[in-house]
Protein backbone atom coordinates (compact mmCIF):
# COMPACT_ATOMS: atom_id res chain seq x y z
CA UNK A 1 0.00 0.00 0.00
CA UNK A 2 3.00 2.26 0.15
CA UNK A 3 3.69 2.15 -2.39
CA UNK A 4 0.58 2.90 -3.99
CA UNK A 5 0.68 5.83 -2.23
CA UNK A 6 3.99 7.15 -2.58
CA UNK A 7 2.86 6.89 -6.54
CA UNK A 8 0.15 8.51 -5.89
CA UNK A 9 2.20 11.11 -4.14
CA UNK A 10 4.74 11.55 -6.65
CA UNK A 11 2.56 11.75 -9.50
CA UNK A 12 2.93 14.49 -11.36
CA UNK A 13 1.15 15.57 -14.72
CA UNK A 14 2.08 18.07 -17.86
CA UNK A 15 0.49 21.12 -18.34
CA UNK A 16 -1.01 21.75 -21.40
CA UNK A 17 -3.63 24.04 -22.57
CA UNK A 18 -6.62 22.22 -22.84
CA UNK A 19 -5.77 20.21 -20.02
CA UNK A 20 -7.29 19.39 -16.33
CA UNK A 21 -6.78 22.34 -13.60
CA UNK A 22 -3.70 21.28 -11.25
CA UNK A 23 -5.86 21.85 -8.23
CA UNK A 24 -8.23 19.69 -9.01
CA UNK A 25 -5.91 17.09 -9.93
CA UNK A 26 -3.93 17.44 -6.60
CA UNK A 27 -7.36 17.71 -4.65
CA UNK A 28 -8.22 14.32 -6.59
CA UNK A 29 -4.89 12.31 -5.80
CA UNK A 30 -5.50 13.72 -2.54
CA UNK A 31 -8.38 11.94 -1.67
CA UNK A 32 -7.09 8.91 -3.16
CA UNK A 33 -3.95 9.27 -1.03
CA UNK A 34 -6.21 9.40 1.75
CA UNK A 35 -8.84 6.42 0.81
CA UNK A 36 -5.66 4.22 -0.05
CA UNK A 37 -4.13 5.01 3.59
CA UNK A 38 -7.87 4.25 5.36
CA UNK A 39 -8.03 1.26 3.40
CA UNK A 40 -4.51 0.02 4.12
CA UNK A 41 -5.53 0.74 8.20
CA UNK A 42 -8.72 -1.18 7.95
CA UNK A 43 -6.76 -4.11 6.17
CA UNK A 44 -3.91 -4.20 8.88
CA UNK A 45 -7.27 -3.82 11.62
CA UNK A 46 -8.52 -6.75 9.79
CA UNK A 47 -5.47 -9.24 9.29
CA UNK A 48 -5.37 -8.57 12.99
CA UNK A 49 -8.58 -9.40 14.35
CA UNK A 50 -8.40 -12.56 11.87
CA UNK A 51 -5.11 -13.57 13.72
CA UNK A 52 -7.10 -13.21 16.78
CA UNK A 53 -9.88 -15.00 15.63
CA UNK A 54 -7.37 -17.95 14.14
CA UNK A 55 -5.92 -18.26 17.89
CA UNK A 56 -9.41 -18.42 19.44
CA UNK A 57 -9.89 -21.42 16.96
CA UNK A 58 -6.52 -22.87 17.87
CA UNK A 59 -7.56 -22.78 21.66
CA UNK A 60 -11.06 -23.82 20.93
CA UNK A 61 -9.60 -26.95 19.30
CA UNK A 62 -7.01 -27.33 22.03
CA UNK A 63 -9.83 -27.15 24.63
CA UNK A 64 -12.30 -29.60 22.59
CA UNK A 65 -9.13 -31.63 22.62
CA UNK A 66 -8.64 -31.42 26.34
CA UNK A 67 -12.28 -31.80 26.88
CA UNK A 68 -12.62 -35.25 24.91
CA UNK A 69 -10.13 -36.15 27.09
CA UNK A 70 -11.27 -35.51 30.12
CA UNK A 71 -14.47 -37.16 29.02
CA UNK A 72 -12.66 -40.40 28.01
CA UNK A 73 -10.81 -40.44 31.54
CA UNK A 74 -14.15 -40.54 33.01
CA UNK A 75 -15.62 -42.72 31.19
CA UNK A 76 -12.39 -45.10 32.31
CA UNK A 77 -13.45 -44.05 35.78
CA UNK A 78 -17.12 -44.54 35.73
CA UNK A 79 -16.20 -47.89 34.10
CA UNK A 80 -13.68 -48.57 36.87
CA UNK A 81 -16.46 -47.46 39.49
CA UNK A 82 -19.04 -49.94 37.81
CA UNK A 83 -16.73 -52.63 38.12
CA UNK A 84 -15.50 -52.35 41.48
CA UNK A 85 -19.20 -51.80 42.52
CA UNK A 86 -20.25 -54.92 40.81
CA UNK A 87 -17.29 -56.88 42.42
CA UNK A 88 -18.24 -55.29 45.66
CA UNK A 89 -22.51 -56.16 45.17
CA UNK A 90 -20.96 -60.09 44.44
CA UNK A 91 -19.02 -59.87 47.38
CA UNK A 92 -21.65 -58.82 49.33
CA UNK A 93 -24.24 -61.38 47.74
CA UNK A 94 -21.39 -64.16 48.36
CA UNK A 95 -20.53 -63.70 51.96
CA UNK A 96 -24.42 -63.02 52.55
CA UNK A 97 -25.33 -65.98 51.11
CA UNK A 98 -22.56 -67.75 53.27
CA UNK A 99 -24.03 -66.36 56.36
CA UNK A 100 -27.20 -67.90 55.87
CA UNK A 101 -26.04 -71.06 54.54
CA UNK A 102 -24.32 -70.78 57.78
CA UNK A 103 -27.35 -69.43 59.97
CA UNK A 104 -29.42 -72.50 58.30
CA UNK A 105 -26.43 -75.22 59.02
CA UNK A 106 -26.62 -73.33 62.84
CA UNK A 107 -30.29 -73.34 63.22
CA UNK A 108 -30.69 -76.96 62.03
CA UNK A 109 -27.57 -78.27 64.45
CA UNK A 110 -29.86 -76.02 67.06
CA UNK A 111 -32.59 -78.06 66.53
CA UNK A 112 -30.96 -81.29 66.32
CA UNK A 113 -29.57 -80.65 69.84
CA UNK A 114 -32.80 -79.46 71.05
CA UNK A 115 -34.41 -82.63 69.54
CA UNK A 116 -31.64 -84.53 71.35
CA UNK A 117 -31.62 -83.09 74.19
CA UNK A 118 -35.58 -83.94 74.80
CA UNK A 119 -34.64 -87.25 73.99
CA UNK A 120 -32.44 -87.51 76.74
CA UNK A 121 -34.73 -85.70 79.03
CA UNK A 122 -37.21 -88.59 78.28
CA UNK A 123 -34.53 -91.20 78.91
CA UNK A 124 -33.43 -89.44 82.13
CA UNK A 125 -37.60 -89.58 83.36
CA UNK A 126 -37.50 -93.37 81.95
CA UNK A 127 -34.62 -94.50 83.44
CA UNK A 128 -35.33 -92.59 87.14
CA UNK A 129 -38.98 -94.67 86.68
CA UNK A 130 -37.25 -97.71 85.97
CA UNK A 131 -35.06 -97.10 89.01
CA UNK A 132 -37.91 -95.89 91.14
CA UNK A 133 -39.80 -98.75 90.43
CA UNK A 134 -36.66 -101.46 90.78
CA UNK A 135 -36.16 -99.55 94.29
CA UNK A 136 -40.48 -99.97 95.04
CA UNK A 137 -39.60 -103.78 93.68
CA UNK A 138 -36.60 -104.19 96.00
CA UNK A 139 -34.77 -105.31 93.05
CA UNK A 140 -31.08 -103.81 93.32
CA UNK A 141 -30.46 -100.72 91.23
CA UNK A 142 -28.23 -97.74 90.90
CA UNK A 143 -28.63 -95.34 93.85
CA UNK A 144 -27.98 -92.39 91.07
CA UNK A 145 -30.37 -90.96 89.38
CA UNK A 146 -30.29 -89.16 86.46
Amino acid sequence: MQELDSRISNARFDVCLKGYLPKQVDSFLDSLREQARQMTEQLAELNDELDRYHKMESDLALLLLKVKQVAADQEQLSEKARNLAVADQEKLDEDASKQAASHARAKKALQLLYTENERLKLECKRLNSENQTRKQSGVDAPSESY
